[in-house]
């Protein structure tokens, strides 16, 4: 399923409830207790990744984690 979603807000809405978020350069922001499904609890709770900007970053707080995310879907190339 495919949402418009825009804003910081509404990226911290969509990945605090279990989703996550992918735009249209690749990069990806996900909430990582949801994906390990209860098996495991990381340290870290949010995932950045982008492979065509090269970050792969682990955030405790979702609003950095948002923030890296908003920054590195603004870049070009």
């Amino acid at each position: 399923m495919s949402a418009s979603i825009q804003g910081k807000e509404d990226i911290m809405s969509v990945v605090y409830h279990g989703h996550s978020v992918v735009n249209k350069r690749g990069a990806s922001i996900c909430n990582l207790e949801d994906f390990m499904m209860g098996n495991y609890v990381p340290k870290a709770k949010y995932q950045v990744w982008s492979e065509k900007h090269k970050v792969y970053e682990l955030f405790q707080d979702l609003g950095e984690a948002t923030d890296l995310f908003i920054k590195i879907s603004k870049r070009g190339g």
